[in-house]
């Protein structure tokens, strides 16, 4: 019975939880991750390739490898700034999740020790149910 019972916590904080908390993980990766990794994929994409996409070779010349050095070295610093803020949501959003998991966790031993406080009552209940009928007799 007990097994039951714990069972049917389990299920019900499931049903209940465990939508709003992919709704809630979702949400954050949305607006705390996706951001700055977007940035990063952008900078990335405009400031480093198409930049040596369109570098001509035929025109290189010291001048214009210079230009393209430095341009790059800013694009990469940006990529790099970018992809630390992302690393850096990624690691907050992970602790945020360990609280909340350790939260629920502690929560779930709260709702079993409620469980097992009231089956011992029933326990107590009924003994006393027992005794009294036995004695009625």
């Amino acid at each position: 019975m007990k097994l039951i019972i714990i069972f049917l916590t389990l299920v019900v904080k499931c049903v209940v939880f465990g939508d709003s908390q992919q709704d809630w993980y979702k949400i954050q990766i949305e607006k705390n991750v996706l951001p700055s990794y977007i940035q990063a994929y952008e900078r990335l994409q405009t400031g480093v390739l198409n930049e040596l996409l369109a570098v001509s070779v035929a025109s290189l010349n010291d001048t214009v490898v210079d230009q393209l050095v430095n341009r790059l070295y800013c694009a990469i610093q940006k990529v790099y700034v970018s992809l630390e803020q992302f690393v850096s949501s990624s690691e907050n959003l992970q602790i945020e999740v360990n609280n909340r998991l350790q939260s629920n966790v502690a929560q779930a031993g709260v709702y079993e020790q409620n469980i097992t406080d009231k089956e011992t009552e029933i326990v107590q209940t009924d003994q006393a149910l027992t005794i009294a009928l036995s004695q009625s007799k």
